[in-house]
């Protein structure tokens, strides 16, 4: 009697804990969607200023719109994923899918073009400071090639890491990531990451993480809007033309 008793209370208590979690789980990847979509939209409003207003094609917005091309690749990646995360929890499907590996790829290579886009901005903002006369090295064509092969050196950095099958499905975490021990890419992608190496992380880690990177990049184009000043020069010259427009249509 009593151990029927304790069965039927560690089923109850296990069935309590699965709900519970299967409801957080959802409500975050909700947020996580949303945030993603209002990044997406963000992103892509940036890059058509960019396109459509003459007074942004300067080198250093150059530079600036490939890391908001890159960030706008990574959204999408991750909506991707943010999808697929909240369909699994929903269905309460714990195995990974055909293009999981293809996601964590890709993953990893827009993350690494996205951190050394602003290495680019970086290197730019230094020559044109301490070498101011140097023609070479802040023209256009420099530039593009240091965009094309950062590009080219994230799609080949990560292929190690997929011949060799060292980036894992994560059943608890729903992400197909490359578990936290030392490695050359995540020294390079992650430098600071040292906590889960030589220690023992918590459960759901990774999508406690991956839930901060996804919410934050509604927060990455908000900042990318406020301090690049053509682009919000740009917003406010569009809003402030209106106004006009139909006043002069009235009269």
């Amino acid at each position: 009697m009593n151990t029927t008793t304790f069965y039927v209370s560690l089923l109850k208590d296990s069935n309590t804990s699965i709900i519970i979690n299967k409801l957080w789980f959802i409500l975050v990847d909700i947020l996580a969607l949303i945030c993603i979509i209002l990044a997406i939209l963000m992103s892509i409003l940036f890059l058509c200023i960019v396109l459509t207003d003459k007074t942004c094609h300067t080198i250093l917005m150059i530079l600036v719109t490939n890391s908001c091309f890159a960030g706008f690749i990574f959204t999408l990646l991750l909506f991707w994923v943010s999808f697929f995360t909240l369909y699994n929890d929903l269905q309460q499907i714990y195995y990974q899918d055909l293009f999981c590996n293809f996601r964590g790829y890709m993953c990893y290579v827009t993350c690494f073009a996205l951190i050394y886009s602003y290495f680019l901005q970086a290197i730019h903002s230094y020559i044109t400071i301490i070498y101011p006369n140097s023609v070479f090295w802040q023209s256009e064509k420099f530039q593009y090639l240091l965009i094309i092969l950062t590009w080219i050196a994230a799609f080949i950095f990560a292929c190690p890491q997929i011949a060799t099958n060292a980036i894992k499905y994560s059943a608890d975490d729903q992400i197909y990531q490359l578990p936290l021990r030392i490695s050359l890419l995540l020294c390079v992608l992650y430098n600071i990451r040292v906590y889960g190496i030589f220690t023992s992380p918590p459960k759901y880690h990774f999508r406690i993480a991956v839930t901060f990177i996804e919410i934050s990049t509604v927060f990455f184009m908000i900042a990318l809007f406020k301090f690049t000043d053509p682009v919000r020069t740009s917003i406010m010259k569009r809003i402030s033309i209106r106004p006009n427009v139909v006043a002069a249509t009235i009269i």
